[in-house]
């Protein structure tokens, strides 16, 4: 899935920063992720944000290049949004890629809410599960310990009722948008049918304070 939210990501930032080429993009919880490489127009500024031990490793790893910044504190800490250069005619945009799906859905509103009070006229973007997709995953990983928490059904409903400083503007089931080639394995493309029939899985696009138009 991972590879598929990559393609997903780089093709939104791609098409955001076309219209907005000097923009901030923020990638939340960025852990060794290589978007900016791959997308980087040669004018915005990228900035990854992880925890302190997190950027620590990626920066050894990874060193930061020009206009792409490592941002060392918890989403949490709202202090980081302070960090952030932010011009509204010139557009950010915020990515979160297997993020908030740890978190709990009061978690996850309090800070998209101070973020869309802190960058008014900001975008952001990011993929998550329903309450179904939540469960089946945290079954599977029992053994692990891990528990996805935080689960969308339908985002108008559940995500309007945050603030009315939020709207989203767009969302679609996780492989809609991906081509299915008839020589994957069978049980892969079923998966994946299944998948967006059951909606558990989806992208989720949002603005702040701001009701832009999607453009189809």
């Amino acid at each position: 899935m991972s590879i598929i939210r990559a393609k997903i990501f780089d093709d939104f930032i791609k098409h955001f920063i076309k219209k907005f080429p000097r923009a901030s993009v923020v990638n939340l919880g960025s852990g060794l992720d290589t978007t900016f490489y791959r997308i980087d127009n040669g004018s915005i500024n990228w900035y990854d944000l992880d925890l302190p031990e997190a950027i620590k490793y990626r920066n050894k790893v990874i060193p930061p290049a020009q206009r792409c910044f490592s941002i060392a504190y918890s989403i949490f800490d709202y202090s980081w949004m302070n960090k952030i250069y932010y011009e509204k005619e010139k557009g950010i945009l915020f990515i979160s890629g297997g993020l908030f799906y740890y978190f709990e859905e009061k978690k996850v509103s309090e800070l998209i809410i101070k973020m869309a009070t802190h960058f008014n006229g900001g975008e952001l973007i990011f993929d998550n599960l329903s309450g179904l997709g939540n469960r089946i995953l945290t079954r599977k990983l029992r053994e692990t310990g891990v528990k996805y928490k935080f689960g969308v059904g339908n985002p108008q409903k559940q995500l309007g009722k945050w603030s009315n400083k939020i709207s989203v503007l767009d969302w679609f089931t996780y492989f809609s948008k991906i081509y299915l080639n008839p020589k994957w394995k069978f049980k892969t493309r079923m998966m994946m049918k299944l998948t967006d029939w059951l909606n558990l899985g989806k992208f989720i696009h949002i603005s702040f304070n701001n009701t832009r138009k999607v453009e189809k």
